[in-house]
């Protein structure tokens, strides 16, 4: 190694350990992510330079801290040196995560936003959503149509490109592309980021002022109900009220009735195999009925044949009796 490569190393090595530390991970894009970030977070809480690390930005040190975008309303962002493998809405690789803390109520309201992305999660007990993809930008879009979701309106998001998109269920997202769109119009768009960027803030605030009494229960609604049982004079976990019931994906939210659909699929079957069975009945009859139609005719067509050749035979005999007695008459 000559003069100039040892001292290009080391200098590369000094200029590491002033951005926090030496830096093994052998994703290079999310390193470079992670110096990208640290201009609006500054720098992380934890960071593990080391091979397979991270870095990751508490609550406590970002909250209302401006990020260029307005102030703060993420909860955690953690980075890894990782690389998902996502194909939708296009190729790509995640492996930044941004975390939002709200109560997700009904439960019922999860499976579509569960639907929504394959980087999309949520921890019903600390209440934290989050979102995973290659960068910030994409995880706004991404929470901003997941927080719309929980509202029963008709949401409308213009695209820089002045195309207006509405969507009130995830049918809808997933139909008219808002996802992809909106991805793909952050780019070099910093504008419109920050729009963005500012009604998913302003989302988080109204669902966690509506679903105050929903914060922080210590158990999940769409696993267990928690009661007192004045017979043990306790608290205990019970079963939810609705057991029956449990997230949906892709019916845009609504509460799924695994009774009634078993009912409704035993039904269905049974309706089935009654139409199956009347038709079976209708064609085994209809094939008799032609068995019987062409015995009949069979016999019919057997019998006239019979008649006719009596008929031709007592013909036959009339006429041969006149020719004998035409010859005595002559004798």
């Amino acid at each position: 190694m000559s003069y100039k490569e040892k001292y290009l190393k080391y200098k590369r090595k000094y200029l590491e350990s002033q951005r926090g530390g030496v830096n093994n991970w052998t994703n290079k894009a999310a390193y470079a992510k992670l110096l990208e970030l640290k201009e609006k977070f500054g720098e992380p809480d934890i960071n593990v330079g080391k091979t397979d690390g991270l870095a990751i930005w508490l609550g406590k040190s970002i909250r209302n801290k401006d990020i260029g975008y307005g102030p703060n309303c993420f909860e955690e962002i953690i980075i890894r040196d990782e690389t998902v493998k996502h194909l939708c809405p296009a190729e790509h690789y995640d492996f930044l995560y941004s975390y939002v803390k709200l109560p997700i109520y009904p439960p019922s309201k999860l499976g579509s936003i569960m639907s929504l992305s394959g980087s999309v999660g949520y921890d019903p007990l600390k209440q934290l959503l989050y979102a995973r993809c290659a960068s910030l930008e994409a995880n706004i879009v991404t929470l901003k149509i997941a927080t719309d979701l929980l509202f029963d309106r008709e949401n409308q998001v213009e695209l820089p490109s002045g195309l207006e998109l509405k969507y009130k269920s995830i049918t809808d997202v997933h139909v008219f592309g808002a996802y992809g769109q909106m991805i793909m119009a952050t780019k070099n768009n910093e504008e419109y980021v920050r729009q963005l960027y500012q009604s998913l803030c302003a989302n988080i605030d109204q669902i966690r002022s509506q679903n105050k009494s929903h914060e922080n229960l210590g158990y999940s609604k769409a696993a267990f109900s928690y009661k007192y049982n004045e017979t043990d004079g306790k608290y205990e976990c019970l079963v939810p009220d609705k057991a029956d019931k449990i997230c949906a994906g892709q019916d845009g939210g609504q509460l799924y009735d695994h009774d009634k659909a078993d009912k409704a699929d035993r039904a269905d079957k049974a309706d089935r195999a009654d139409k199956a069975d009347r038709a079976d009945k209708a064609s085994r009859a209809d094939k008799a009925s032609g068995a019987d139609k062409a015995s009949k005719a069979d016999k019919v067509s057997r019998a006239d044949k019979v008649s006719r050749a009596d008929k031709v035979s007592r013909a036959d005999k009339v006429s041969r009796a006149d020719t004998l007695t035409t010859i005595a008459h002559k004798k």
